[in-house]
């Protein structure tokens, strides 16, 4: 089973891989570390959307918010983020990954990719401890 879950069928009916999270993350982290300062920049709208989606989809449990935020920071880059990081960072992260298209496999609007990213995100986050 799990040799297939990275796997779609194309139109020959043979199987293709899909990125993984992985490599999707090393993706992540090379735009980050290589990308011009300009590209960097933080959308207003999209940090913001950040931050009320969490608002609107998580309890209003402390440490259930502070968790989510270290685990999506985390599931971004594929690191373990520091407790230290907060909404704010995350919301910044999400945002620069959003605006430089890297949350969807496919084009999407940024505000679209975080939304669709951040539900993913929230299932995996739910399923963490099961």
């Amino acid at each position: 089973r799990r040799s297939r879950e990275g796997r779609a069928r194309n139109g020959r009916g043979t199987m293709r891989r899909r990125p993984t999270w992985s490599t999707t993350q090393a993706a992540r982290r090379t735009f980050l570390r290589d990308a011009p300062a300009d590209a960097l920049c933080i959308e207003a709208n999209l940090w913001i959307r950040y931050r009320m989606w969490v608002d609107s989809h998580l309890t209003a449990v402390e440490s259930s918010t502070r968790l989510f935020h270290q685990f999506v920071a985390s599931l971004a880059l594929g690191v373990h983020a520091e407790p230290s990081w907060n909404g704010s960072n995350t919301a910044d992260l999400v945002a620069c990954l959003a605006r430089g298209g890297l949350l969807a496999d496919t084009w999407q609007p940024p505000e679209l990719a975080l939304e669709n990213w951040l539900q993913e995100a929230l299932s995996l986050f739910n399923r963490r401890v099961r």
